[in-house]
């Protein structure tokens, strides 16, 4: 699950955009930026995208489709005022530090009538080897990257088509381009979030002020290559009141290049490859050792951790508590610092309006929204000032649901009665509102007026980036309601406690009954992903995978009175979010899970039928229609794949690739509902299961995903970062009779070989960190699935894999009982994942 498949996407680019491929040669002028270059007609196919690079550069890309694997570009600043040769060494200097480059040399080729310097390198990534050439180029003031890369297998068919791109390159004085005032603003204010923080960009600087201090490091790690994403630090989570407040006083803050150098990088350390992929707040100490890595990058769930992780480390320059009263001012302090058991002690002692709106304050941190409440009606009582109570008011209830509560509070004030930062906020509150009741437009003239007269205030930071954001283009709208309770325990790190294998039918138990009582009074269990989703107005598929599963997982205890009423409850759950999906706005996707969620109900519909679970004509239509969005989801190429395009404004089709263990899954869901005598759509299996032999090395290792418009091409992928997908996918091939014992056990002892490294991704929220791209977010899925696979190679050969799957698994499991891959994926799903493992490991 999750954002897997970008192993290698914009990898080398960092950008990306929509292909629009032409027929005819076409030459691209970028006036503003002094240069042009032309796609020679013998390049049919090729594409024009654009984009930002880093520090607000242009960047203009040609490439024959939008994977980022082959791709020549051309990246424009204004010059520093470095020479060509000057700016060679920089680049080569760099180099030196990336440890992912080998064979690095200068060079030099002629570019626009010039020789120009350069260097060349390779690199080992999870899908093969690349080559690349880099050059620098100064000219009427603005600076140049010209670059192109491709596999090396390849290189030579691609070398005299870059040489053909790089010969019509050409320079000129560049023309000013009119100014998007509007654009410019709203990005000049994004800008400013986190501004308030000071923010270090290398580990060494961080850490020597962090060890004077004693503080630990505040690590944002924001790679996401081949999105054109803005960093996280451009967000409202550094530009949350409480979160600045707590990150000035308590850590220090360094933003992570992905290339740079630092000492938890290093696999031996937490580990982070070149594939690594995600956003995550990692808890570093001076010597580099990671003592924490956030679950969750809500700003309250976000506040919520680093306040626990520093209340368990009083020598982190916590305040001592005073066993005497003390003042009001002190208590704010405290809570500023995140200190708020303190506080809290501390507050009994004042019975002021004051004091109330603190406390109030205080129990809203705590996302105690209910004592928040009741604590501001005696602030109100006790005389408090009336403005304060209706903004405080005003930005609690959202998080409580209560929006139109929050209206009427922002009702009783008068914005010619408010100071500038109150009249911000009470902006910020209004329009949130607004959008919440899917007022946009009415939304969004509230903060634009914010944005017009008080572009200096923080609050107005936020709401730029909100203006700006991906998703409010989409048509998404922001959440504005708190997590609910079980859904951030399903995500935050739980104390460990392993047990040993011979202690399986305990793990068995306590696994049973945290689902059992980890079901919410809807009948689903909880799934992270709805902590980003404003409402229930559009499909989550991933919340009906996990429900799946869960079920899925309690049907071998179905004569127990208590898991025969939660999978009932968990089915009634399905059936309303099956209906109300079929009505739902269908917004644009980059992303599309319901060939991950499909499959897996596809099989628990099947394995309830078997077991009695689920009447048979209660599951034959529901059967119908997940095969047939299935059949139209299917990939030209035989398979499936959630990612359809690097494009988050979906303005290109979708790509034509199929991913290996996605195919694989929906595979064998299809041969369970053949099993239990459901019809398949005609051709659906035996086009799947061309594709996925097609994914199959040499070496045994099945490709992460496969373009089908590139199938032709060498492919190189490297067997440690395929072992754990790789029974899964032999698994599939031998069910519909195309594949052997022999390639099955072939795959469990790769898997058996290396599952420690899989393991030591386990927890993790940033993913493909591992060796070859080994990723946190489907350690259970592929440990399941291996003790799936080993029984086909029976009993006795099975003990051979059964007991160290189990040792991997146990090693991983926490006090409660549960077990968790990537927090952003839950509990609930790892623990049920788990269960269902354990019935093959006896």
């Amino acid at each position: 699950m999750g954002l897997a498949h970008l192993v290698v996407i914009g990898m080398l680019s960092g950008v990306a955009g929509a292909i629009d491929a032409a027929p005819r040669s076409e030459e691209r002028v970028v006036a503003e930026e002094g240069f042009a270059v032309t796609r020679p007609a013998a390049l049919e196919g090729w594409g024009f995208r654009t984009s930002k690079g880093q520090g607000g550069s242009h960047v203009l890309q040609l490439a024959p489709d939008a994977t980022g694997l082959v791709d020549f570009k051309v990246e424009s600043k204004k010059a520093t005022g470095a020479t060509d040769e000057v700016l060679r060494d920089q680049l080569v200097t760099w180099t030196a530090s990336q440890p992912n480059l080998e064979d690095v040399q200068k060079v030099s080729i002629e570019i626009a009538g010039k020789q120009r310097p350069g260097i060349q390198a390779e690199t080992e990534i999870a899908v093969g080897r690349f080559r690349l050439f880099q050059f620098v180029v100064v000219e009427n003031g603005r600076q140049y990257q010209v670059g192109y890369h491709g596999p090396v297998t390849r290189f030579e068919e691609l070398a005299p088509k870059f040489a053909s791109i790089l010969a019509t390159l050409r320079f000129q004085p560049p023309v000013e381009k009119p100014v998007d005032e509007r654009a410019a603003r709203l990005e000049a204010l994004a800008a400013q979030c986190g501004s308030e923080i000071e923010w270090f960009t290398e580990w060494a600087a961080a850490a020597r002020t962090a060890s004077r201090q004693k503080r630990w490091v505040l690590v944002l790690v924001h790679s996401l290559p081949g999105f054109d994403i803005p960093t996280a630090r451009r967000s409202a989570l550094f530009s949350d009141p409480d979160l600045v407040e707590l990150i000035q006083s308590r850590f220090v803050m360094l933003e992570l290049d992905r290339a740079a150098d630092s000492p938890f990088k290093a696999q031996e350390s937490y580990g982070m490859g070149p594939s690594t992929f995600g956003t995550s707040l990692l808890c570093v100490n001076a010597d580099g050792r990671v003592v924490y890595e956030v679950a969750s990058v809500q700003p309250s769930i976000t506040y919520q951790e680093l306040c626990t992780v520093l209340a368990q480390a009083p020598d982190r320059g916590a305040l001592e508590v005073a066993s005497q009263p003390v003042g009001l001012a002190t208590i704010q302090e405290a809570m500023q610092r995140g200190e708020l058991t303190a506080a809290e002690k501390w507050l009994s002692d004042h019975d002021s309006g004051e004091a109330h709106l603190l406390r109030a304050d205080l129990l809203r941190r705590q996302r105690r929204g209910e004592e928040a409440l009741k604590e501001l009606a005696a602030a109100q009582a006790a005389g408090a000032d009336p403005v304060l109570f209706h903004l405080n008011r005003a930005r609690l209830l959202p998080s409580l649901g209560r929006v139109d509560q929050a209206l009427e509070a922002l009702s009783s004030l008068k914005e010619a009665d408010l100071e500038l930062e109150q009249l911000a906020m009470y902006r910020v509150l209004l329009g949130t509102c607004r959008l919440a009741r899917g007022e946009r437009v009415a939304a969004e003239e509230i903060w634009n007026l914010l944005i017009d007269e008080q572009p200096e205030s923080r609050w107005a930071w936020p709401i730029a980036a909100a203006l700006m954001s991906p998703a409010l283009r989409a048509g998404y709208d922001i959440r504005v309601r708190w997590p609910d309770e079980d859904m951030v325990a399903g995500m935050l790190h739980q104390p460990a406690a392993p047990v040993a294998p011979n202690r399986l039918s305990v793990a068995r138990q306590t696994a049973l009954d945290y689902l059992l009582g980890h079901q919410r009074e809807n009948g689903a269990w909880v799934s992270p992903s709805e902590v980003s989703r404003a409402n229930e107005s559009t499909p989550d598929p991933l919340s009906v995978a996990v429900t799946a599963i869960c079920i899925q997982s309690l049907l071998p205890e179905l004569d127990r009175p208590e898991a025969k009423e939660a999978i009932e409850s968990g089915f009634a759950r399905l059936q309303v979010r099956r209906e109300h999906d079929k009505k739902a706005p269908k917004l644009a996707q980059f992303m599309d899970y319901t060939v991950w969620s499909h499959p897996y109900l596809l099989w628990t519909l099947a394995d309830s039928v078997a077991a009695g679970a689920l009447e048979r004509s209660t599951a034959e239509p529901w059967v119908a229609e997940l095969l047939e969005h299935l059949r139209m989801r299917q990939k030209g190429g035989g398979g499936w794949s959630y990612y359809l395009t690097p494009d988050i404004d979906q303005k290109g089709p979708p790509l034509n690739i199929s991913m290996s263990f996605t195919s694989a899954l929906v595979l064998l869901a299809l041969h369970r509902v053949q099993e239990e005598g459901f019809e398949l759509p005609e051709g659906l299996v035996d086009r799947g299961l061309g594709c996925l032999e097609r994914m199959r090395g040499d070496n045994g290792a099945f490709d992460y995903l496969l373009m089908h418009d590139q199938e032709d091409l060498p492919r190189q992928t490297g067997v440690v970062g395929a072992s754990g997908r790789g029974p899964i996918c032999e698994l599939a091939l031998l069910r519909w009779g195309r594949g052997s014992r022999a390639h099955l056990e072939k795959s469990l002892d790769v898997f058996f070989e290396h599952r420690h490294l899989l393991r030591k991704e386990q927890g993790k929220r940033l993913m493909h960190a591992g060796p070859d791209g080994l990723g946190s977010h489907y350690p259970m899925f592929d440990y399941f699935f291996a003790a799936l696979a080993s029984r086909e190679l029976g009993p006795e050969k099975s003990r051979q894999y059964v007991g160290g799957i189990a040792e991997t698994i146990l090693s991983a499991r926490a006090a409660d009982g549960s077990y968790v891959d990537n927090p952003m994926i839950g509990r609930p799903y790892a623990t049920a994942m788990a269960l269902m493992t354990f019935r093959f490991l006896d």
